[in-house]
């Protein structure tokens, strides 16, 4: 069971670094393209990551939060990518459109994190979660939720994001990890 936690703990790392490599490499590589003050950034049509997910455990439940972070983590980091440029425009709209935009990112990481935080200090095994505008989505590992984890849940994030009962989903992925 030690070389599977290593195994993810590995994934769980390496891909991060090589997003932040890659987002060095991107920012130095934008930034001297920009040479004419007040012109437009010149901004890639897309930046494209990838990575092979190989198994980590048998248990598909928590493999699935494994590759949720994965991805989660690469979408982040594209968009990051995409704005860094922007932040650096000495066009004041677009640069403050930029900042905007990355404020409520940090926001959204922000809230995300602490919800899977206090709710894995309040005892779940693992969880993710996902937070916009309109909605806070939670997605929980375990064979199944009481009433009272239901409340809880709810409770903990409604604290944190400020939205109702009715703005809050919660998902249950089974554990499929043999229990001795």
């Amino acid at each position: 069971m030690n070389l599977k936690i290593k195994a993810s703990l590995i994934w769980i790392t390496v891909i991060p670094a090589i997003a932040v490599c890659s987002i060095v490499w991107l920012s130095q590589a934008c930034f001297g393209q920009q040479k004419e003050e007040g012109l437009p950034v010149n901004i890639p049509d897309s930046v494209c990551f990838s990575a092979e997910i190989i198994e980590l455990t048998e248990n598909e439940g928590e493999n699935y939060f494994v590759n949720y972070r994965i991805k989660r983590e690469q979408t982040r980091q594209e968009t990051l990518n995409m704005l860094e440029p922007l932040l650096a425009s000495d066009i004041t709209e677009t640069r403050s459109q930029a900042q905007q935009r990355w404020l409520a990112l940090s926001d959204k990481i922000s809230r995300e994190a602490e919800i899977e935080n206090v709710l894995k200090m309040k005892g779940f095994t693992d969880i993710v979660s996902e937070v916009n505008t309109q909605k806070a989505t939670v997605t929980v590992l375990a064979n199944q939720l009481k009433v009272q984890d239901m409340f809880i849940i709810q409770n903990t994030v409604s604290e944190i994001t400020g939205f109702s009962v009715d703005q809050i989903e919660v998902a249950v992925v089974k554990d499929t990890s043999e229990k001795i």
